[in-house]
């Protein structure tokens, strides 16, 4: 006989149809009840972080200004879920760009004794797994400092791990304000450049600036005028209004135009450059007040030119003082121009309001015209034409570098006496010059040249409108040759029958009677015909005086043979007296 149970048999559960359906019915409202208890527990795990803020501060924590330290407080609530066990540990992310205070970690007395750990400089771990780090059923807080470099909207992610429950996650949103002011502001290329020297009724400014991180949304643009007078424009750059792009770089144009641009110096200032860290939330906007500036100047007017022949002029020199004065952008350190005047090229010596203009082999007693140009530093043109005579003409006459008139300077049989001016080309030896000396020479005008370090002189005594008759010096006597336009003539100087120049006649001067000539040196055996016959032509009598001179040679010789003749004549004649006794 088996023994029932006597409990179960009291209640009846299992053979009374009713009490089954109770006992069901228990067991269902069992089950949903467990279920509602821990979905409040997963609930209540998930408000754990109870509040974050700054203590003190005005501001809230989520919204924090670059690079100032922030003391960050988040107290974590395991009230609601102390059947959960304790908090063993709480890692806390911050952004990269974060940077967190090195011992500035710290909890609440309500915490327990736990291990503070920095890991890969962005992970805060507390930590304490053998009892806990926070006890359930408490709060605790956590303190910690942090610095933010970079404008932006960042997350700081919070898991909790505990006993129990796992690893829960909450995020704090943090935005951190611009509180920078664009601080790259500069001038590009199609403004005028500092003190620069404008010779039109315009100015161009354009601007541009960038910001780091927000958009460059505003500029002032301030011009003052020379007499002190201002206008102001503020433009609002395309890239800062609101809805329009994001880029940090923006720019600003204006054109100040107009006849009120008189002449004088202009001040570009560019102030108050505005960025909008708005356009992303970031704060509002900050201004760079002191901005930059440049200096320009607007100058229209010629400078004035005064020309005067100087008392340094000469029969054959022209000498022109040249004065001028500009009052806008000044003429100091420009050099002038000058043109006209014989068919050499006129040198200009000196610069600023001081000048010289110079110019030799010229005419005596010769009216030329000369024109002076002269420019200022905005490249405003001004000149003057004036008309001078060289002095009355001399015996003699002189040239930079020329000698005449005294007839100390002899070479040959060539006196200087003769020639009225002389150019010196004879700094460099001509043997060493590929291109030779050009020249122009009116007649009884020469030039000095120099060949194996000695002196020669290649003149011109007569001209026609299509000859010219040349007159060179040689160690041992002076060479003649005429020369039609186009004509090459050789010469041998140092009597080496090598020639040693080549003198060409490339045309004559129709208004001036000038011949053009240009004389190179050659190494080339002497002619055969030149040898005999050159010498005989043109080696005599080479001026009128030399002529002269020769002449009276003659004489005295052929006195000299017929005193000769006569002496022999009478020796014979008393010798046959004696011998036939006449």
């Amino acid at each position: 006989m088996v023994k029932k149970n006597s409990f179960f048999e009291g209640l009846n559960l299992f053979n009374n149809k009713s009490a089954k359906k109770s006992y069901n019915g228990i067991l269902i409202i069992a089950g949903i009840l467990g279920v509602l208890f821990l979905m409040g527990l997963v609930v209540a795990d998930r408000q754990a972080i109870l509040g974050v803020g700054i203590p003190g501060a005005g501001q809230n924590v989520t919204s924090i200004n670059e690079d100032i330290m922030v003391f960050f407080n988040i107290t974590i609530n395991t009230t609601q879920a102390a059947y959960f066990g304790n908090v063993t540990q709480v890692n806390i992310t911050i952004p990269s760009s974060f940077t967190f205070t090195t011992d500035s970690n710290g909890t609440d007395p309500d915490s327990r004794n736990g291990t503070f750990n920095l890991n890969s400089s962005t992970v805060l771990t507390w930590k304490n797994f053998t009892d806990g780090f926070i006890g359930n059923g408490s709060n605790a807080t956590l303190r910690f400092n942090l610095t933010a470099t970079n404008p932006g909207n960042y997350s700081i992610i919070i898991n909790i791990t505990t006993f129990t429950a796992g690893i829960n996650q909450s995020i704090i949103n943090v935005t951190v304000n611009d509180t920078t002011a664009p601080n790259v502001i500069f001038f590009n290329s199609q403004t005028p450049v500092s003190f620069a020297n404008l010779s039109i009724r315009d100015i161009v400014v354009n601007v541009s600036a960038n910001d780091s991180f927000s958009p460059i949304g505003q500029f002032s643009i301030n011009l003052t005028y020379p007499n002190g007078t201002q206008a102001n424009f503020t433009i609002v750059s395309g890239n800062g209004s609101v809805g329009i792009g994001n880029d940090v770089n923006g720019s600003a144009y204006f054109n100040f135009t107009g006849a009120h641009l008189t002449d004088g110096q202009y001040k570009i200032n560019i102030s108050n450059v505005r960025d909008y860290p708005g356009r992303h939330g970031w704060g509002p906007n900050n201004t760079n007040a002191t901005g930059i500036q440049r200096n320009v100047t607007i100058d229209l007017t010629a400078p004035t030119v005064t020309v005067v022949k100087s008392s340094s002029s000469t029969a054959h020199k022209i000498v022109l003082d040249v004065t001028l004065t500009d009052a806008t952008s000044g003429i100091v350190g420009k050099q002038c121009s000058a043109s006209g005047g014989g068919v050499d090229g006129v040198t200009i010596s000196g610069t600023g309001g001081s000048q010289t203009a110079t110019q030799t082999g010229l005419g005596c007693n010769t009216a030329y015209i000369y024109t002076v140009t002269c420019l200022d530093y905005s490249g405003n043109s001004g000149s003057k034409q004036v008309t001078v005579n060289t002095d009355t003409c001399s015996s003699g006459g002189s040239s930079d570098g020329g000698t005449g008139g005294s007839g100390s300077d002899v070479v040959g049989s060539a006196s200087s006496s003769f020639w009225i001016l002389t150019y010196n080309e004879a700094t460099t030896d001509l043997n060493g010059d590929n291109d030779g000396v050009s020249v122009n020479l009116d007649e009884r005008y020469r030039v000095k040249v120099k060949v194996d370090t000695e002196l020669y002189y290649v003149g011109v005594t007569e001209t026609t409108d299509t000859t010219a008759n040349i007159n060179v010096t040689t160690t041992a006597q002076d060479k003649e040759a005429t020369l039609n336009v186009g004509d090459v003539k050789k010469f041998d100087v140092n009597a080496d029958n090598l020639y040693d120049i080549s003198v060409t006649l490339n045309g004559i001067d129709s208004a001036t009677g000038k011949a053009d000539l240009s004389v190179v040196y050659v190494q080339e055996a002497v002619s055969p015909e030149d040898q005999v016959g050159v010498e005989e032509q043109v080696g005599e009598g080479t001026t009128p005086e030399k002529a002269k001179s020769k002449a009276w040679i003659w004489v005295i010789v052929v006195l000299v043979v017929l005193a000769i003749v006569w002496a022999i004549f009478s020796g014979k004649k008393q010798s046959r007296r004696k011998n036939y006794g006449f």
